[in-house]
């Protein structure tokens, strides 16, 4: 996962979620952005197709997560 400051043109992520065991293993299918509270960070929460729902906090220096849950299949989608 990575956020990026679309307001400017250098391209770079300000926030990228790089280690294996924060960052989702399969690709993202939605992000949802939650509402700002003044004086906290800001904070989104995304859903990936390995399964995992993931809460983001925007902290100072980092992007920390917590996971909300893991939703696995039961049979085998084809």
């Amino acid at each position: 996962v990575a956020v990026f400051d679309i307001t400017t043109k250098s391209g770079k992520p300000i926030f990228i979620a790089d280690d294996p065991k924060k960052k989702h293993w399969e690709p993202v299918w939605q992000v949802r952005w939650k509402k700002t509270v003044h004086g906290k960070p800001n904070s989104f929460t995304s859903i990936s197709s390995d399964g995992r729902i993931v809460d983001w906090v925007m902290a100072k220096t980092e992007l920390v997560n917590l996971e909300v849950m893991t939703i696995k299949a039961k049979e085998k989608l084809e």
